[in-house]
């Protein structure tokens, strides 16, 4: 086994339930939503794929996180035209694509011997749908799409090529701003509108505490309190990276302490100067919010919560409004957003982690 490979912690059980949901055809595409560093690349990479080649899947991976915002349309271009011919066994499945001259520069339009056509992005997508078996697009970061200046021919041009692909190309999405996904999945007015089921990328279950407490003892020789371990996790909001950072700082620590290498852990991912500049930037009513939420509120427009939010800030009456545009505002800046369930959320687990730190003062 691949060094690397020991440190991941497999969810075997979760990628066979989506490959088979997918394989069924009840659902042709699947957005998995979880905030960064929550292990999405790594379940796509070291779980999904090697299932779906299981599956006989041709499998592709793009995150839209590489390349600017002015080239990474052409990266995913060139890619996914390498990819096809990787993986064309029959050459007349490649003809098209040996004849491409030139990707334009968002993708939407190619030039095929010398003379531009509209093919872009979907005529890609039928050249998939000719490879000799079915093909799994994993597409990283998907909401990074909407920040791409002039982006509309290239999302068009990919929906259109999807559905017409949709029996043999499956796709799984994955994005770390709800916020952006709502744009581009549940706008009524956008391409992708109810293109795909949308789902909560689960948080790592407490076998991934085993998992990382036998990789300690197996290097270090020395025991480790799970409990302790156990409490750390939970209170690192259970972000996997962060967790490894700190099974890190113990095997790297002579003395093996627990508490100093929590408190440097957590020094690092608190980050208290963004924070603090974040808590300071925001109103009153805002901050009402956020406390509300971060104490598990679900209904921030109920009487109770209105009641709530203007004792702490101090005045008689708070209208339905005044509260929607403060959601409005906090959304629009990435502080919060909607989940699974149409629930309001604090979209950063580190901003969680902060808060709780500081709610005796705030």
């Amino acid at each position: 086994m691949d060094e690397m490979d020991k440190w991941h912690y497999p969810r075997t059980q979760l990628a066979q339930a989506i490959m088979n949901t997918l394989s069924s055809n009840v659902v042709h595409a699947i957005t998995l939503f979880a905030p960064r560093r929550m292990g999405k690349t790594e379940f796509l990479r070291k779980d999904i794929t090697p299932q779906a080649k299981a599956q006989g899947y041709h499998v592709f991976y793009f995150s839209f996180l590489d390349g600017a915002n002015d080239t990474v349309i052409s990266y995913f271009a060139t890619a996914l035209k390498q990819f096809i011919y990787d993986n064309s066994i029959k050459k007349r499945g490649a003809s098209v694509i040996q004849s491409i001259k030139k990707i334009g520069a968002l993708g939407a339009t190619l030039e095929v011997d010398n003379k531009a056509k509209e093919h872009g992005i979907s005529e890609l997508m039928m050249q998939l749908s000719k490879l000799n078996k079915p093909v799994l697009l994993l597409l990283d970061e998907i909401q990074e799409v909407a920040n791409v200046p002039n982006a509309d021919g290239f999302v068009a041009s990919l929906r259109t090529g999807l559905d017409l692909g949709r029996d043999t190309i499956k796709t799984i999405f994955t994005g770390s701003s709800r916020n952006g996904l709502i744009a581009m999945f549940d706008n009524a007015r956008a391409p992708f509108f109810h293109f795909s089921t949308s789902v909560d990328f689960p948080t790592l279950d407490d076998g991934f505490v085993d998992h990382l407490a036998n990789m300690y003892e197996q290097i270090t020789k020395q025991h480790i309190d799970r409990v302790e371990l156990q409490n750390a996790f939970n209170e690192i909001e259970r972000v996997p990276m962060h967790a490894r950072t700190l099974i890190k700082e113990l095997i790297i620590d002579p003395v093996h302490d627990f508490e100093k290498a929590l408190s440097t852990v957590k020094k690092q991912l608190r980050n208290p100067q963004t924070h603090d500049a974040t808590w300071g930037a925001i109103s009153g009513l805002e901050r009402a919010v956020i406390l509300y939420l971060l104490k598990g509120g679900k209904e921030p427009y109920s009487q109770t919560a209105l009641q709530q939010f203007s004792n702490s800030i101090g005045v008689d009456t708070l209208q339905t409004y005044s509260v929607q545009n403060a959601i409005r505002k906090l959304s629009r800046n990435n502080h919060i957003t909607k989940n699974a369930h149409g629930e309001y959320v604090i979209n950063e687990p580190d901003f969680v982690a902060w808060l709780k730190d500081q709610s005796p003062r705030l």
